[in-house]
């Protein structure tokens, strides 16, 4: 049997960069729907058996009727094949307060959406049978996650289960986890044995745990739900007769980053090849009082065909006031440090940092954007949208 996995679709989100057809915001938008069908037919053309979606189908748990029609569009593609969909719930699909968008998609028919129910300490989760195998499924649990997914190991026998998580392995470098929702390597080890695939996602990148003989496996958005994202990104496509895996890269728009001193800025710019739609990003790193025309850079790199220009203006050999030096700090360094410091609901982990972070940037955006100024209903879906996150994480707050 070959199994397809894919996370983190983020379908719906719409990046701000104006309104209405051939913007930016409009372009981006479709990049995701884009990228999930491509993934979809590759799927049929590799005559797939099972199709996984480890978490977050959606960038929200409010969709409009665009985002639906066009996601039961493609999903019906695997229904029509006979390929079943298996999926769970992440962070940015749960509705706290009425089911998600995800549980109709399973009443019309086209994925299972997994889950468990919990009476007290006990555990009761979904089981599904298919060709043999035991499929499991544990949706976001934020900070319950390694209790949840031990309670799931002490329950499963044998050594014929699947297992469908939106998780990620908390840093191996610092052993902290980099966001709510993160397990930790001993209790995926608990696992081992036990599972002849786990499928996790959350990260917006590949990764295999162990390096030898992987268990654990996430593919990574297959686009970029932020443009500074790191990694590979793509799907994978593990093979229950050969225990082997192959990963293969996703379809989307292509980014470049680039890292030039001021003093190099212009020639470099004006020798850059861009191709049509390109996302183009730029570190430049200011000699001195050099002074950067960034608008002109901009322009220039719009009228190669660059979709969208974005410029981090970076500090070479700056000294603190403690004369300790500084290298390349960023203004959204300076600014995540800032909000760091506030010690309050906004900035209790990094997440919320970067998701506060992240609502200011689009705040500022949205009131130098003529186009989007004009509505009001713009900011206050985004601020709807970012006051939802930072309760969701945690309702009691």
């Amino acid at each position: 049997m070959k199994i397809l996995h894919t996370s983190d679709w983020h379908l719906g989100k719409r990046p701000v960069g104006g309104i209405g057809e051939n913007s930016y915001s409009d372009f981006r938008y479709n990049d995701y729907f884009n990228a999930a069908e491509y993934i979809v037919d590759r799927a049929i053309e590799e005559n797939v058996d099972l199709f996984i979606i480890a978490g977050d189908l959606f960038d929200s748990n409010k969709i409009n009727p665009d985002i639906l029609e066009r996601t039961e569009g493609i999903l019906k593609k695997l229904k029509d094949k006979d390929i079943p969909v298996f999926t769970v719930l992440g962070n940015h699909d749960i509705a706290y307060d009425r089911d998600s968008w995800v549980d109709y998609l399973e009443k019309k028919g086209l994925l299972v959406n997994l889950g468990f129910e919990r009476d007290g300490e006990i555990f009761k989760f979904e089981e599904c049978e298919f060709r043999g195998f035991r499929i499991y499924g544990v949706p976001y649990q934020g900070n319950l996650i390694d209790e949840v997914l031990q309670g799931l190991s002490e329950q499963i026998s044998g050594d014929n289960n699947i297992v469908i998580c939106h998780t990620a392995i908390v840093s191996e470098e610092t052993n902290q986890e980099l966001l709510p929702g993160c397990v930790t390597k001993e209790i995926i080890d608990s696992f081992r044995g036990k599972v002849i695939y786990f499928a996790g996602g959350h990260f917006h990148s590949k990764k295999i745990y162990p390096a030898s003989q992987p268990f654990f496996y996430i593919p990574g958005s297959p686009e970029y739900w932020d443009l500074y994202e790191n990694g590979e990104k793509g799907f994978f496509i593990f093979d229950t007769d050969t225990f082997t895996h192959s990963f293969f890269q996703s379809r989307k728009r292509k980014r470049s980053m680039h890292k030039i001193q001021s003093s190099k800025i212009y020639d470099f710019v004006a020798n850059l090849e861009v191709e049509d739609g390109e996302i183009v990003i730029l570190r430049v790193f200011l000699d001195n009082d050099d002074f950067i025309d960034v608008d002109r850079i901009k322009k220039e790199l719009l009228d190669k065909g660059a979709l969208k220009v974005e410029s981090r203006i970076e500090i070479n050999n700056v000294n603190d006031i403690n004369g300790s030096e500084m290298r390349y700090r960023s203004k959204e360094l300076i600014e995540k440090e800032l909000i760091s410091s506030w010690n309050n609901v906004f900035s209790i982990s990094e997440e919320r940092v970067n998701e506060t972070y992240e609502f200011i940037r689009k705040a500022k955006m949205f009131f130098e954007d003529e186009d989007l100024n004009n509505s009001d209903e713009y900011i206050y879906e985004i601020f709807d949208e970012f006051i939802g996150r930072i309760m969701g994480v945690q309702r009691n707050d």
